[in-house]
């Protein structure tokens, strides 16, 4: 009987790597289908004749309502006064004229592409459109709408970030998987760009179904690619803030309750935010705030009425009545 047993299990063993191993495959299929289509479907819908600025951004946003909101607005024109030609790359289903006008006083170009891949497609199509071989561009960064603010002036960040040493830093890292720069900001420098290892990294970007594959295999992997090269890595906060924060449990009832993962800028934002690291609050909080955490609502509010907040807490009360509704 436990000669059969072990029979059993050994045969069950083979038979569910079988399958595993079946639908991987068939995914591969269907992520390379969907890349070909996603390699076609897009639109460049405008393009500046003027590029001059050293500081290159490649910017993916998507909205369900097909609108660029105003704190898209808001952040796109931090991005202008820093310095910072901006490709605008949507995956909207659609996006109105009068949006397309007001993009062109604070981006370099705007795109439309078919909703596959995520943000790494839409900086791969950027990239594709708009290049990096520009011999005056000294700084690339990656960036997406999945952040409300910029809440305090950008541009001293961008000072930080050009003063550390690191090759490329974000404003928060997480060790989700492993270690890597959360991609909602991925400021990249010289070194880097000249290394034309962008180009290949992006090169071979695909479209993912699985999400969690595709966290792991360009949101950490693009961390991975880039340390294994040699250059340096990091985040304005740090793992020293980071373990500060978790041990002080006075702001406690303001963490939200995450179903899944890590993520020290959802976990932590209060601190964040109220020390000045970064100027950001990521989007995902507001839904998870809930319209009973009144707490939750007041800290936010004295976060965005402070005196050196640029923007007001009613920006973040329209989107979230929008996406409430």
């Amino acid at each position: 009987m436990l000669i059969l047993q072990k029979i059993d299990s050994l045969m069950y063993r083979k038979l569910a790597d079988l399958k595993k191993e079946i639908k991987s495959r068939r995914n591969v299929k269907k992520d390379s289908k969907l890349s070909r289509i996603a390699l076609k479907e897009y639109r460049v819908l405008w393009r500046s004749k003027k590029i001059d600025n050293t500081r290159r951004c490649y910017f993916s946003s998507f909205d369900r309502d097909g609108v660029v909101d105003e704190y898209v607005f808001h952040y796109l024109l931090q991005l202008k006064s820093a310095g910072f030609d901006t490709v605008f790359i949507t995956t909207s289903a659609s996006i109105s004229d009068q949006d397309i006008s007001r993009l062109q006083s604070v981006t370099i170009g705007v795109i439309q592409r078919s909703n596959f891949g995520l943000d790494f497609f839409s900086w791969k199509l950027g990239i594709k459109e708009f290049g990096l071989n520009d011999n005056r561009i000294i700084r690339v960064l990656f960036a997406n709408d999945s952040v409300l603010g910029p809440i305090f002036n950008l541009g001293g960040y961008i000072e930080k970030m050009d003063s550390t040493d690191y090759d490329m830093v974000g404003f928060t890292a997480s060790w989700d998987v492993a270690f890597h720069v959360q991609s909602y900001f991925l400021y990249c420098k010289q070194n880097i760009i000249v290394s034309k290892l962008l180009e290949k990294f992006f090169s071979d970007i695909m479209v993912v179904s699985s999400k969690s594959e595709l966290i792991r295999r360009y949101e950490v992997g693009f961390t991975q690619v880039l340390t294994r090269a040699g250059f340096l890595v990091g985040a304005l906060v740090d793992h020293n803030d980071i373990a500060r924060y978790s041990r002080d449990t006075s702001d406690i009832e303001l963490r939200p309750k995450l179903s899944c993962g890590y993520d020290p800028s959802l976990l932590y934002w209060n601190r964040i935010l109220l020390d000045r690291r970064t100027p950001f609050l990521k989007k995902k909080l507001v839904t998870l705030v809930g319209q009973n955490n009144g707490r939750m609502l007041v800290a936010l509010a004295e976060i965005f009425d402070a005196d050196d907040s640029i923007v007001q807490f009613e920006m973040l009360l329209n989107y979230w009545k929008r996406v409430s509704c």
